[in-house]
């Protein structure tokens, strides 16, 4: 857990995350108001799952939900994670989303 922990900090970093919080009952993504992250993907969380996810104001993603398991929450940060990347190609975070609804 502690090597997935320093890879998504450092992945964060790259993308202008500047914190995230996940906990039992959610959490939260911030991001510098210059953040390279892949607007398309951000939008296509909105849109398709917006009682997960929610901009609470331009820099601060809200997500809602059961996170109880850290395992969850781990694979949860690490696929938004790569939704946000601007290099990912976009089927890739389209499958995530389905997951989402299993």
């Amino acid at each position: 857990m502690l090597f997935n922990l320093s890879r998504f900090r450092l992945i964060a970093t790259l993308l202008g995350i500047t914190h995230i919080r996940l906990g039992h009952k959610g959490g939260n993504f911030e991001f510098r108001p210059d953040a390279p992250i892949d607007s398309q993907g951000l939008s296509h969380l909105l849109n398709k799952k917006p009682r997960i996810f929610q901009m609470i104001s331009p820099v601060k993603l809200k997500i809602s939900g059961n996170l109880s398991d850290t395992d969850t929450r781990a694979d949860l940060c690490e696929w938004i994670l790569e939704t946000l990347d601007p290099q990912r190609p976009t089927q890739e975070w389209a499958e995530g989303l389905q997951r989402l609804d299993q």
